[in-house]
This record gives structure tokens, sequence and C-alpha cells, in this order.
């Protein structure tokens, strides 16, 4: 999540997102990253939460920090959605 190839950062974020509550132990890593200043990156970092689910509860507070943000905020809504499961 600290190279400097945004490309890089993504694919990382991405294949956390892949393995859903077993990426739990990188949920500090990702809750960093939302002040990544690649707003893709941003972007993929709150995707990658939803996915982990409850046990990102850590993440709540950043992500409800960023629902207004023009760019992300739908992806913040939608994870904090997928965290508080059904």
């Amino acid at each position: 999540m600290k190279d400097e190839n945004a490309l890089i950062r993504r694919d990382a974020t991405k294949a956390l997102a892949m393995f859903g509550a077993a990426a739990e132990v990188a949920v500090p890593a990702l809750i960093d990253a939302l002040a990544d200043e690649n707003r893709w990156v941003r972007q993929d970092v709150v995707v990658a939460l939803g996915k982990i689910g409850r046990a990102v509860e850590a993440a709540i507070p950043a992500l409800t920090a960023i629902q207004d943000d023009e760019r992300i905020g739908n992806f913040a809504k939608e994870a904090l959605k997928e965290i508080a499961g059904p």
C-alpha cells in the first residue's frame, strides 16, 4: 500500500478485496490508504473495506467522514451498508 506506483497500490487493494473477511489484518493499512493522494486508490480502498465486511468496524469513522466526498462518497456509503450487513 506504500508503493510509489498508484497502479500497484490499486492492484494490492483489489487483491485484498477478493479475500473478503480474511483480509481483516489489512484493515489498518487500508484505513491509512483512505488518505492516499490518488482518487482511484481511495475509491478501491473504500470498495475493499466494504468487501471485507463486518470485520472492518474500525473503519466506520473514516468511511463516515468521507461520505460527502463528491468523488468517492457514494462508494463510502455502499461500503458502510456492506459492513452493516443484512
